[in-house]
């Protein structure tokens, strides 16, 4: 070191600086894409996302020339860019601008990388990568029980079965729009559930439920379906319900009498009682829902079947009895609808009657 400083003196020094200068002039170009990818996350088959944008920009101190960049293929697609036209020379800090967007025509994971080209002068090129991804998925209508059928097994004739439940439940991001619902005819029936009227929409992890009823009016097995249609891949769902009729145990109501006549009684007296027999005779369990209301002049003087509604199991009986107790004179009549789960057509009835006549009248009709 001691002879180099007495041989350079001090030009070594000059040549030091002058060699420092240089190799801080010379700055190597870069290039950097923010943000490096771009996740579209998960959009439904048949949409269009929201269009992302990445920023190329010139990082180095001296211009450089975007010379290419690799274009997007479906489902991704360059929808806007501030540099048009490649190549393209950008100053110290500039940059240029890229959006893209996500349109999967079907289901499954998507990826590319899409290479970015540039040159800063000889020998000095490279390239940076912008990576898409996006998702495409379905709208998924997944049905409980998973066979998609409800079976009500056996059922007597004029019997209803108890209610069963369809559940439709999304099972899927994008949501779910049902358009119409098509339910079984008789003897099945829609009897309520928490899927309201459609068209209606189950947004993800979303459900609701269908239910139904069996009442066969006739033997065999019976079967019918429901229909959901909704933007799903298939277009709809068709879900099955089935049940079997039996034939011979079926309730069946006896009145007797079924026609009760007080004759004749005095204006302002009561008759004697008369007890109205309501039996079950068939072979299933028997429900009385309804017997209209007596009005006056008749009247119940008591009531051991303790309703309606009231249940008679085959082979059981209640009472009614009723009076007459007229208030003017004349006939008087009055037919009391009974309605059951007996499945013979046109129901039943019982009818009252009795004549309502003067003090005169009563005692020559019944003079010894």
């Amino acid at each position: 070191m001691d002879s180099i400083a007495l041989t350079v003196d001090r030009a070594c020094c000059i040549v030091l600086v002058l060699c420092l200068s240089c190799a801080a002039a010379s700055v190597t170009a870069q290039v950097s894409v923010f943000p490096s990818s771009l996740n579209f996350g998960t959009v439904e088959v048949g949409q269009s996302s929201v269009a992302q944008t990445v920023n190329v920009e010139n990082t180095s101190g001296s211009p450089l020339a975007i010379t290419f960049v690799e274009a997007a293929v479906a489902p991704f697609a360059l929808v806007n860019s501030s540099c048009p036209t490649l190549p393209i020379t950008l100053q110290p800090f500039d940059e240029c601008s890229f959006s893209y967007s996500f349109s999967p025509a079907s289901q499954g994971s998507f990826t590319e990388a899409l290479d970015v080209f540039w040159q800063a002068g000889p020998g000095q090129s490279g390239s940076v990568q912008i990576n898409l991804s996006g998702q495409g998925v379905e709208p998924t209508l997944i049905v409980l029980p998973a066979s998609g059928a409800l079976n009500f097994g056996d059922v007597a004739i004029g019997q209803t079965s108890p209610v069963q439940t369809f559940t439709l439940d999304n099972a899927s991001t994008p949501d779910v729009h049902v358009s119409a619902i098509q339910h079984p005819g008789s003897p099945f029936a829609h009897v309520g559930g928490s899927c309201p009227l459609p068209p209606f929409t189950l947004t993800s992890i979303q459900s609701c439920t269908l239910d139904y009823r069996f009442a066969p009016t006739q033997a065999g097995l019976q079967t019918d379906s429901v229909l959901v249609a909704a933007n799903i891949p298939a277009g709809s769902l068709n879900l099955l319900v089935s049940g079997n009729g039996l034939a011979g145990t079926a309730p069946e109501l006896s009145i007797v009498p079924g026609l009760v006549d007080f004759g004749p009684v005095q204006i302002g007296a009561v008759s004697s009682a008369i007890v109205v027999d309501f039996e079950n005779i068939g072979t299933a369990n028997l429900n009385v829902a309804l017997i209209d209301s007596v009005n006056p002049p008749f009247f119940i003087l008591s009531n051991g079947c303790g309703g309606p509604p009231f249940d008679l199991a085959p082979g059981s009986s209640c009472q009614i009895s009723y009076t007459f107790a007229p208030a003017s004179g004349g006939p008087a009549s009055q037919v009391l609808s009974v309605a059951s789960n007996d499945p013979a057509p046109g129901g039943h009835t019982l009818t009252l009657s009795g004549l309502a006549v003067t003090d005169a009248l009563f005692s020559d009709r019944f003079e010894f």
